[in-house]
Order: structure tokens, then C-alpha cells, then sequence
């Protein structure tokens, strides 16, 4: 018997087919379930590999009645993933494609922090974006400080693996972790408890990570475990930043959730300075550099009214 059962849950809505089935065939083998929760889009013919594939019995199709977004969707993944006897759960965007050993690096990187008496929340890869193969940065919050740390940052902490004693395995503790590639013990999830459905898509990560802060526990990124991952449908570069674009719903949910957030006691104030004092200067990039400025400017505002309303949930126009 396996000392670690993994279960893999992806959260769909329309996606490529074809970029699904790669993200499956990069973690069939990595895991010992895998389950897809189809949230729309996803015709009943896909199938990763022939039918007669061993992967296939790992292989679990859920299909909610309703659009559960990605924080619905993991839950209900997590209930069945604990059902099954699974002793961690790997949260996965349909975007992204995981490096061979991924899992183990994680594994065994949560094994060696248990060891050294810390709380762990939850342990992720570091990951290239797809669209320019730029390494996004791990995120510390000091104070009213935001760091981004890179492998090659101060903060960066290093440990010796009895497998590969000659290579210094490197991670660093980080404020939270994108949902895709988060690896997250039982234990971990039942004590910070699941993620919060009234945000639907965005923040959930963000505010997931604080709320596991809060209580005393640490997230952690991993500069040996690897992953490939597309954010927004498009990239602009402003200032020699690169800045990720989305559809005006997709930007309603962020400027909403993190007004909502904002209201939340166990977020720090600091933190929540440094998330509001970006929404003026993203409403104004978002809008100038979009196509359709007056769609996204409407479902900005909104967002933030319905944020500040507590009207919470997906929306349904």
C-alpha cells in the first residue's frame, strides 16, 4: 500500500479538448485517481487514452446540475476524493500541464516541513506561463510590501534530500498559492475547511491561502516541482509589466471579490491596502486597453458594488 494517495481534480468549463487531454497525460500517472469535474462544455465523448487504457480507471467524470465555478467544483472534488480513501488532493486548471515527478517533489517537500514542526497549509509548483515562458513569482506579503521571490530571491530556503543528496532542493513560504497545482493534504483541508463558494472563480486561492494564514498555518512553493499554466486571454506589457487581460465577467468576479475581501476580518489591513490601491490603476488599464472599454468598465463597477453589498455567488445578469 501506497504511504500517499493522491487525487488529481480538475475544474473545466468549455475547454480545449485537446489541451485538457495533455494536462491529463502529464498527471495520470502521478496520481492515483483523477477526477474531471465538468462544469459545462465538455462533450461525453472525451476520453484521455483508449478505453481499455489502465489510466481510464482512474478516470472520474462528475457533472454538477449547475455552473459550480472553481471553487464549487474542487469541493465537490474534495468530498469525493476523501471518499475514496485519498489521502492529499491536487487542484488543477484546465490550462495547465504538469511537469513529470511534480507530485513527488511536492510530497516529498510537505514530508520534509511536517519534519521540521511547521503547520503546512498546502505545497505548489512554480510555473512558466504558457503564452511567453516567463517564471511567475512566488508572493510573500510584508506589511504593506509585496514580494515576488524567484529561485534565485534571498528568501529562498534550501534542504537536502536523502534521493538526491548532491542537488539542494530549494522552496519558500509564501502568502498564498494560484489554485492550479496546489497540493493539499486531508488533514490540512478539514482544518482550514473548503473554499469559499460565494466567490465562484476569482480570489478563491488568494482568499483560501489568508484564511489558512489566519490560523496559523504556512503555504509553500516549490522550486523543484514544475508546471505550465496559461492566466488571461491575453497579455499586454505596461510599464515593462506584464499584465494579464480577461473577459469583463471574468474581471466583474475580481474587482467583486476583492471588495469583498477587504471586508474580512482575518485579512491583515495591510493586505487589504495593498489589493484596493490596485483596483483604480487595473480599472484603467483594463479599460484603455481592451476592446470593448465600456463593457469593462460596467462590469468592473459592478463588481465592486455587488462586493460591497455582500452579493456574492455566480452571476447571472
Amino acid at each position: 500500500m501506497k504511504p500517499y494517495q493522491v487525487t488529481a481534480i480538475i475544474t473545466c468549463f468549455f475547454p480545449k479538448e485537446q489541451d485538457l487531454a495533455r494536462l491529463v497525460d502529464s498527471i495520470k500517472d502521478q496520481v492515483s485517481h483523477l477526477i474531471i469535474i465538468n462544469n459545462g462544455g465538455l462533450e461525453h465523448t472525451f476520453i484521455p487514452a483508449s478505453p481499455a487504457s489502465p489510466s481510464n480507471e482512474k478516470l472520474i467524470i462528475l457533472e454538477p446540475k449547475a455552473n459550480l465555478g472553481t471553487a464549487g467544483g474542487y469541493n465537490l472534488g474534495a468530498k469525493k476524493a476523501w471518499d475514496l480513501g485519498s489521502t492529499h488532493i491536487l487542484l488543477l486548471d484546465q490550462d495547465s500541464e504538469c511537469h513529470r515527478n511534480m507530485v513527488a517533489e511536492l510530497l516529498e517537500l510537505e514530508s520534509y516541513l511536517i519534519s521540521q514542526g511547521k503547520a503546512v497549509a498546502v505545497v505548489g509548483p512554480y510555473y512558466l506561463c504558457k503564452s511567453n515562458n516567463q517564471v511567475a513569482p512566488f508572493i510573500q506579503h510584508e506589511g504593506y510590501r509585496i514580494r515576488r521571490i524567484y529561485e534565485t530571491s534571498p528568501e529562498v530556503i534550501s534542504f537536502i534530500s536523502e534521493n538526491t543528496p548532491q542537488s539542494p532542493k530549494k522552496f519558500v513560504s509564501c502568502s498564498y498559492l494560484i489554485s492550479s497545482g496546489s497540493l493539499i493534504s486531508k488533514a490540512s483541508w478539514m482544518a482550514i475547511k473548503e473554499t469559499n463558494e460565494g466567490l465562484f472563480l476569482d480570489f478563491t486561492d488568494i482568499e483560501w491561502g489568508l484564511r489558512a494564514t489566519h490560523l496559523n498555518y504556512e503555504c509553500f512553493g516549490s522550486f523543484n516541482a514544475k508546471m505550465f499554466h496559461l492566466i488571461g486571454d491575453d497579455q499586454i506589457s505596461v510599464l515593462g509589466r506584464k499584465i494579464s487581460l480577461h473577459s469583463p465577467l471574468r474581471h466583474y468576479y475580481a474587482f467583486r471579490n476583492c471588495v469583498w475581501l477587504f471586508q474580512q476580518d482575518y485579512v491583515a489591513f495591510s493586505t487589504r491596502v495593498n489589493y484596493l490601491v490596485k483596483l483604480i490603476p487595473k480599472l484603467m488599464i483594463y479599460s484603455l486597453f481592451s476592446n470593448q472599454p465600456w463593457k469593462q468598465i460596467k462590469f468592473m463597477l459592478l463588481g465592486i458594488f455587488h462586493g460591497l453589498l455582500n452579493k456574492m455567488g455566480r452571476y447571472d445578469g
